[in-house]
């Protein structure tokens, strides 16, 4: 499902990788099968999708029926971080054309007055509801926010907005836990041994992405095989999850490059490289000891970037994504109908994949002469499916990467930090 290449890594010695290597990945390959890592309790993402998902496919099988029969045509998902940008990456690979889309779906996931009005807006007169993500309910960002669309929302509907709401909590406690007991809304669970990074494909990404007419159970599915891949054997040549975890260590720490830059070729895969920025960012940015992850979108970013990343300091490598599956080359080319004044019948015959084909090519061989290492990661489908194993892979290749670094995956004490500073001063 994916291929890893690292060919374009000058002065790399594939020798010395596996020697310096295996013995790390073999003893990080025990932890995780036996649950002996740092924050153990938080490895519930591992055995979740192997798990008896009936009931919960039911409850979102319900909860979609019954908002058809109301004809609901927009939902404003409530989440921040992981119950943002995961579910926003899987949209964007199921049902990215407007014809794909079943409901609209708006997002509030920050605390910007101008992005709740644009929101509030959008959906004046239309037929809506919610689905709030929130473990405890008491996180500001979505608290707000579901303070003031529920408000909206009740304003419109009355009582009937009962029926409109889905909060997705805690299942035994918490603010929201106790909101949605009170109200009789429908509630699915977030577990409380999966963070939120790791969440994306836990009822959170799966009810929405069944709301938008997506096969969302394909998610799991893709995740189960990807799990089966990469619990097989820690061998490098055989897991390309812990080979890239190893690569990313070794252009760190031997190569002295501080900064990984993820590149897609599609707009379509912008919020995948999102996911990629915060699951590692937040997993590894620890001890003044990490590497910094960011993203670029090609070819867009080669007019604006492009000069930094061809002649600049070389303190970064890239990591490229492509999805073999992810265009089917409707866009042909065609004889001018302008006696050639564009200048573009060379091109005729072409589709406008294969030319962003031609542009990826010529841009790895280019930066790869100017000596940055580069890492290619090819998934063979652009799918609910392709993304639960790609989700999937790159949760373990977090992991590995993280605690190589000697970090503990899966606590996030910074992020905290600004939390309890931000409700100092909000009491003040």
């Amino acid at each position: 499902m994916i291929k890893l290449t690292f060919n374009l890594i000058k002065g790399l010695d594939y020798k010395k990788l596996d020697k310096n290597y295996q013995a790390k990945l073999d003893e990080i390959f025990s932890q995780l099968k036996n649950k002996k890592t740092p924050s153990a309790n938080m490895l519930g993402w591992i055995d979740y999708v192997d798990q008896d998902h009936t009931k919960i496919y039911k409850s979102i099988d319900n909860k979609i029926a019954e908002w058809d029969k109301l004809k609901v045509t927009d939902v404003v998902v409530i989440g921040i971080g992981g119950s943002f940008t995961g579910i926003k990456a899987i949209l964007d690979v199921v049902a990215y054309l407007p014809s794909e889309q079943k409901r609209q779906i708006h997002f509030i996931r920050s605390l910007s007055e101008n992005s709740f009005l644009k929101v509030l807006e959008e959906i004046k007169d239309k037929n809506w509801g919610i689905v709030v993500i929130s473990k405890s309910g008491t996180t500001l960002e979505p608290s707000v926010g579901f303070k003031l669309f529920r408000e909206a929302l009740y304003k419109q509907y009355g009582e009937q907005a009962q029926k409109r709401i889905v909060a997705i909590t805690d299942p035994k406690k918490g603010v929201l836990h106790d909101i949605a007991v009170k109200n009789k809304y429908e509630m699915l669970p977030i577990y409380s041994d999966i963070g939120g990074r790791f969440s994306t494909i836990t009822p959170s990404g799966l009810l929405v992405a069944g709301l938008v007419g997506a096969d969302y159970k394909q998610l799991i599915e893709g995740a189960k095989k990807a799990k089966a891949d990469l619990f097989a054997s820690s061998e490098l040549k055989k897991n390309s999850a812990y080979t890239y975890a190893a690569l990313r260590h070794y252009l760190y720490t031997e190569m002295k490059k501080d900064v990984e830059i993820a590149i897609t070729y599609e707009e379509q895969h912008e919020y995948l490289m999102l996911q990629h920025r915060q699951l590692f960012g937040e997993s590894e940015g620890k001890s003044l000891n990490s590497l910094f992850p960011t993203y670029s979108v090609f070819t867009t970013d080669l007019h604006s970037m492009g000069q930094l990343y061809q002649d600049g300091k070389k303190i970064f490598f890239e990591t490229v994504f492509s999805f073999e599956k992810a265009n089917k080359n409707k866009l042909k080319l065609k004889n001018s109908e302008f006696n050639n004044d564009d200048q573009l019948d060379y091109l005729t015959k072409k589709s406008v994949n294969q030319l962003n084909y031609v542009a990826c090519e010529a841009t790895k061989q280019a930066h790869a002469s100017a000596g940055v290492p580069i890492i290619e990661i090819d998934v063979k489908e652009n799918s609910a499916y392709g993304f639960g194993y790609l989700y999937f892979w790159l949760c373990v290749a977090t992991s590995v990467s993280a605690l190589l670094l000697g970090h503990d995956p899966y606590n996030q004490p910074g992020v905290e930090d600004y939390k309890q500073r931000m409700f100092k001063l909000l009491k003040e």
